[in-house]
């Protein structure tokens, strides 16, 4: 019998933003722990939140093999990693003042605009250990900034947001990027439709992804419910379009194991799916590898008291060229909210924009009008795939943007 624990540690200070001022100051603790029970084949698990009882957890686990719930798989063993981030982004005795200083200046500065949500300085430890020589340990410091703003004189509940999340912060940077936005937002462009135009995603934005991700489903993949079952070797997309199953810290600030505890160290813990156009593998967690004699990449995700199963929560994208070298001297339009997306069976795509900028790789220009957008699967990431910015689209963010033409339409 092997008995592994799961536990999720969440200590955070939030300030709620009302009117570019500090509302309130909330203190969380959270503490989530699973413990997983192995036996011949059939795994038992139980979860409870708050302090934990490790006897009581034990005894619920045990209980539960008599619910019979298959697990093939062997749990991952003889394995110690223990990774732990601590920039000095902020400290909790400074982190309120230090945010209201910031709001402060913004009031000052930006004083036709007013913004709302909240702030958020957090710590947590992930860790996942066995008594067959596991343990994985990661552990972050981090500050997420999550705003949303409004004109003064607009009648919408809110117009637009400001996000940075990451282990640092720099105060001018993102008054900076306030400013460019905010410039930008007052700046209204007409618009061009009925015409191909670069447009500029982050990688991020899951919506042009969740057709792709599907089809990489492993499991689809053996079941044949997916096109790419018969395209393994191949080349089938764009030669600059390579796409990871990604658990990298550094830019995704979450831990590098799935919930199996499957880490692959190689190519900052991330797994090419698709390399230079190639179809190389679908994602897969232990059950569907085992079952269907398929490469392991490590992709279970589970709650503490949940059996793991398989998803790809997050992925990446390989960048080769600075933004305002893929548009290579053309205007390219930054989408910042996307709405009413969807693919259909044959991979069509459609959505709305309500919001974006127009901008030339290192400066936005100018706010756009609603429009509607269009698209094939098969043409987004091959003929009508531009690339992958290798720097961020905006300062205090990971977030890389990846560029594709697309046609555009009235809204």
């Amino acid at each position: 019998m092997i008995k592994e624990t799961l536990t999720h540690e969440h200590t955070s200070t939030l300030l709620r933003i009302d009117h570019t001022a500090i509302q309130s100051e909330e203190k969380k603790e959270i503490l989530k722990t699973g413990m997983r029970i192995y036996l011949s084949g059939i795994i038992g698990i139980a979860g409870m939140e708050g302090p934990l009882n490790e006897m009581e957890l034990e005894k619920k686990a045990v209980e539960m093999l008599e619910s019979s719930i298959p697990y093939a798989p062997e749990p991952t063993m003889d394995q110690q990693i223990c990774l732990i981030y601590n920039y000095d982004v902020s400290h909790g005795p400074d982190f309120a003042g230090d945010m209201e200083d910031l709001l402060a200046t913004m009031r000052s500065n930006f004083s036709s605009f007013a913004f709302f949500n909240e702030i958020e300085l957090i710590d947590h430890c992930f860790q996942l250990q066995n008594n067959a020589g596991l343990f994985l340990q990661y552990q972050d410091h981090f500050l997420r900034l999550n705003l949303t703003f409004k004109h003064k004189t607009s009648d919408q509940e809110v117009d637009s947001f400001l996000k940075c999340i990451g282990r640092k912060f720099d105060k001018d940077l993102f008054l900076k990027l306030c400013e460019d936005q905010l410039s930008a937002y007052q700046n209204p462009i007409e618009l061009e439709t009925q015409k191909k135009h670069p447009l500029i995603f982050s990688t991020k934005c899951r919506d042009i992804f969740v057709h792709l991700i599907d089809e990489l489903n492993g499991h689809n993949i053996a079941k044949g419910k997916s096109q790419l079952k018969e395209k393994m070797g191949k080349k089938i997309f764009h030669d600059d379009f390579t796409f990871y199953q990604s658990h990298n810290t550094e830019s995704l600030i979450k831990p590098y194991f799935d919930a199996e505890g499957t880490v692959h160290l190689e190519n900052d813990f991330r797994v090419p799916l698709i390399e230079n156009g190639i179809m190389l593998k679908g994602y897969t967690d232990k059950k569907t590898a085992l079952e269907y004699d398929l490469p392991l990449t490590g992709s279970a995700v589970s709650e503490h008291h949940e059996v793991p199963f398989l998803s790809l929560d997050d992925y990446e994208l390989k960048g080769n060229k600075l933004l305002a070298d893929l548009l290579d001297g053309q205007k390219g339009i930054l989408v910042v909210k996307i709405t009413n997306s969807a693919f259909d069976q044959n991979g069509n795509f459609q959505a709305s924009v309500p919001l974006a900028y127009l901008t030339d790789g290192e400066k936005l220009m100018g706010k756009m009008p609603p429009f509607k957008i269009v698209s094939n699967i098969k043409n987004m990431f091959n003929d009508d795939f531009i690339g992958v910015s290798k720097d961020p689209l905006f300062p205090l963010n990971h977030d890389q943007g990846i560029l594709m033409n697309f046609e555009l339409e009235p809204w």
